[in-house]
């Protein structure tokens, strides 16, 4: 074995050991530096450096450290078992390796990943990335709170060009940047993204929209385990009923259920089984609710208590640039599509949506266009304020589709 292959080796046999073990890989294989760093500080300092950097640097080891937090949160989850149970026989699948679960999405998560130090790079191409620490809420808000406040004033949140071409801007106030995820002013162009045409060319005699779950089994504060109806599904469906009704729209609600860890391998098959059954589908939205680790993600819209909304991309693209291996050829209409969508929802109802999340990963979002992950509430809201939010939802659905926002 060649010098180059062995050191290759040890680095990913140390990688393994510290995705098993930070603090002990690091003791074994780096004694001195375990010394230095573990001195004053403990070895929690040890694990925290190894930790955040490979979180930054190696998207499987940050697959790996959310999935190990995600098993203990889902371990709490009345399907759980049911979820298990359908599990046996599953092979992983190579790409949910990479498309990390959505227990990352949350803003808290977001926060104790800001908090750690994060900080933007360049780019290939020498445009500034999105900084971390710049993501905050202007003013000293929290998530959502500087619409609520506009919202409760009687005010519309309306933008100029002029904000809306500012980068920096951007970034403070419309998203949520994950701290490994490259973004530039070239990839988030408000110009562009507002003139790209997501009107539905489709007639309504042909399936139009897709609403599937990658992760079937969410359920809220006051789901019953054995009902359907009261878990993410059951939104789903109401949100396909209201965009047929009330709207006129031609929609498949899908609700088959996925072995957790294989969530996004499984799904993208059954996806695309579906697209090719169904190739006038232009629309594709991959329903959830996030994560919400001790939050309350609620608004009140016409006196009814309301879950906040927040519309995720993955862009396929680290810090480093783009991750060759999760191609989707639609990032940018993808981002044009959730844009336009929160433009939509900030005039028609101020406070309702989250800032858009952007994540490095793919999340199945390259099978058309006009594909979209949202998030309505979380495991802390009622299943009674999320189907007030789906109402609203569907509205903004239709105004971005149909060309009345």
């Amino acid at each position: 074995m060649g010098k180059k292959a062995a050191e290759w080796l040890c680095c990913l046999i140390l990688c393994f050991c510290i995705v098993m073990n930070v603090e002990t890989a690091v003791r074994v294989q780096y004694p001195k530096i375990s010394y230095v760093l573990g001195k004053g500080s403990g070895s929690q300092g040890i694990e925290d450096m190894a930790d955040q950097f490979l979180s930054f640097r190696t998207p499987l080891f940050s697959y790996m450290k959310d999935m190990k937090k995600q098993e203990a949160v889902k371990s709490q989850d009345p399907a759980y078992d049911r979820i298990r149970a359908g599990m046996d026989g599953y092979a992983y699948g190579a790409e949910d390796y990479e498309e990390i679960t959505e227990g990352h999405q949350t803003e808290a998560a977001y926060q104790q990943y800001a908090a750690s130090g994060g900080t933007g790079e360049q780019s290939a191409a020498g445009e500034p990335q999105a900084a971390v620490e710049e993501t905050g809420d202007p003013a000293g808000f929290q998530d959502g709170q500087e619409d609520q406040a506009r919202e409760a004033a009687g005010q519309n949140i309306t933008y100029s060009m002029e904000q809306l071409s500012d980068f920096q801007f951007l970034v403070k106030n419309l998203y949520f940047v994950h701290p490994n995820t490259g973004v530039d002013p070239e990839l988030l162009n408000a110009s562009a993204m507002l003139n790209y045409d997501a009107h539905m060319s489709t007639p309504p005699d042909q399936p139009q929209i897709l609403i599937y779950h990658t992760h079937a089994s969410e359920y809220f504060s006051d789901s019953d385990a054995n009902n359907p109806d009261t878990l993410i599904t059951g939104v789903g469906e109401r949100l396909a009923g209201l965009l047929r009704e009330r709207y006129g729209f031609n929609v498949i609600h899908d609700t088959t259920l996925f072995p957790y860890q294989q969530a996004y391998s499984q799904g993208l098959n059954r996806l695309t089984q579906i697209l090719e059954e169904n190739p006038s589908i232009e629309v594709v939205i991959d329903l959830h609710r996030d994560a919400a680790e001790g939050n309350h993600y609620v608004t009140e819209v016409d006196g009814k208590q309301t879950a906040q909304i927040m519309f995720f991309n993955g862009v396929s693209r680290s810090t480093d640039g783009p991750i060759d291996y999760l191609e989707n050829p639609y990032v940018s209409e993808n981002l044009a599509f959730s844009f336009q969508l929160k433009m939509a929802a900030d005039a028609l109802y101020p406070g309702l949506t989250r800032r858009n999340y952007l994540r490095s990963y793919r999340y199945n979002l390259h099978m058309r266009p006009k594909s979209v992950l949202i998030e309505v509430g979380a495991e802390t809201n009622s299943l009674e304020e999320e189907l007030n939010a789906v109402e609203l939802l569907a509205e903004i659905l239709a105004s971005v589709l149909k060309g009345d926002g």
